[in-house]
């Protein structure tokens, strides 16, 4: 039986709201699995730029191999003109809850019920303890050091208050105002030709481990 062309409209029209339907029900997942796989690449595309206009210094993917499984792990290092910015990227679908010296942060999705809670490790004591560590190898003073957690644009992080002028999470949009105002600070600069060592020490580090 050969089907008339309203039958075949019909199908047609269905078939493409099935499709545009499972493909909407499938987006935030989707968008998740490219988030988790291609985040570092996206946002080093993006701190790149903005690093190369502010004319700084960018390493990306700091990794150092050391003994007893004890890595130091930077997705990008950045060095200012006072500070250098050790920033771990991050992806959330939802917001967090949590203080900066809790050993855990509540996480919720925006697909859970509400007080609906995953825990996960603070990102700032992992981050403060690769800095440490790196300060440690280089013999950089910590205190140079500024720890920044990156997360997308999408996460709701304003809930996380701030405890020093050290450690900061911000949202991916917000993180050249955050690098000027740091930079603006009523301190000293880096000697052109210690900075220049401190950037060849760690990029020879990074090389050879």
């Amino acid at each position: 039986m050969e089907l008339t062309f309203l039958q075949i409209s019909i199908i047609t029209v269905l078939s493409i709201l099935i499709v545009v339907s499972l493909f909407f029900l499938f987006l935030p997942r989707i968008k998740f699995e490219y988030a988790s796989k291609y985040l570092n690449k996206i946002f080093n595309r993006i701190i790149f730029n903005i690093i190369h206009e502010l004319d700084y210094y960018l390493i990306p993917q700091v990794i150092i191999r050391l003994p007893g499984n004890d890595d130091v792990i930077i997705d990008h290092l950045v060095f200012g003109d006072k500070f250098i910015y050790a920033i771990k990227d991050l992806y959330f679908q939802g917001g967090l809850l949590g203080k900066a010296n809790d050993k855990e942060w509540q996480y919720y999705s925006f697909k859970q019920r509400k007080n609906d809670y995953v825990y996960i490790p603070n990102p700032f004591h992992i981050n403060k303890k690769r800095i440490e560590k790196l300060s440690l190898i280089t013999g950089l003073d910590r205190h140079l050091f500024i720890s920044i957690i990156l997360v997308n644009n999408e996460a709701i992080i304003d809930r996380i208050p701030l405890s020093n002028d050290s450690e900061y999470i911000i949202n991916i949009r917000n993180f050249e105002k955050l690098i000027k105002a740091i930079e603006a600070r009523d301190v000293p600069p880096f000697k052109d030709d210690v900075l220049a060592k401190a950037v060849l020490d760690i990029a020879s580090i990074r090389l050879s481990k």
